[in-house]
C-alpha cells in the first residue's frame, strides 16, 4: 500500500505522516525512515535534529536509514511487516539530477514500487512547490516537471492522497 503525503514547505506535512506511519504500525508491525537530505547547512541540521527529536519522543522504535540516493537499492531489506516512511520525495529526485547516476523519474518510480511490494505500507513525502509561477532557469523548470510527473504517477497508484497545509491534512484520493 502507498500513502502519498504533499504540501508545502513546513506545512506539517512530515509530522502528518509520522503520525500516519505509527497508527499502521499499531499491528505490531515495524516503523522504517527513509531520509533523503544531505546536510548542507545549519537549517538543515536544525531540521533534521527536530524530526529525531519527534520520532524519540513517539516511544515507539524507529529504524533511521539514511538514503539520499538509488532509493532502490535498499528494497530487499523490508518485508510486510514494515511501515516505511520516505522523507523525502522532493529531496529524493534533486539528488537523483544532480548524482553521477543520474536517475529519471521511472527508475525512482520503479524504486518506490519495490519498497511498496515488499512493505505492509509506505508513505512517500513530498514538496508542493508548484504555485509560485513559472519564471524559472531551464534546470529548475525542468526539475520541477519531473516531480510534477512523479506526483501524478504515485498518486494515480496510492491508496490515499493527502494534501496538508497549515497543519490541516485534507485526504485528496482513499
Amino acid at each position: 500500500m502507498i500513502i502519498f503525503v504533499s504540501g508545502g514547505v513546513r506545512s506539517g506535512k512530515s509530522y502528518f505522516a509520522e503520525q500516519k506511519a505509527m497508527e499502521l504500525a499499531s499491528d505490531s508491525k515495524e516503523l522504517h525512515y527513509i531520509a533523503t537530505s544531505i546536510v548542507y547547512d545549519e537549517e538543515m541540521k536544525k531540521r533534521i535534529r527536530k524530526h529525531q527529536e519527534d520520532r524519540t519522543k513517539s516511544g515507539l522504535q524507529w529504524n533511521t536509514v539514511e538514503c539520499s540516493a538509488n532509493i532502490g537499492e535498499i528494497a530487499s531489506r523490508f518485508s510486510k511487516k514494515d511501515v516505511v516512511l520516505i522523507d523525502c520525495l522532493t529531496t529524493l529526485l534533486a539528488n537523483e539530477m544532480f548524482s553521477e547516476q543520474n536517475e529519471d523519474e521511472q527508475s525512482i518510480l520503479l524504486a518506490l514500487q519495490k519498497i511498496a511490494n515488499n512493505s505492509f505500507a509506505v508513505i512517500i513525502v513530498s514538496n508542493e512547490i508548484f504555485s509560485s509561477g513559472t519564471m524559472y532557469e531551464w534546470e529548475t523548470l525542468n526539475y520541477m516537471r519531473k516531480l510534477g510527473r512523479l506526483h501524478v504517477e504515485i498518486a494515480a497508484v496510492a491508496k490515499e492522497v493527502y494534501l496538508v497545509e497549515n497543519g490541516i491534512p485534507r485526504k485528496k484520493k482513499g
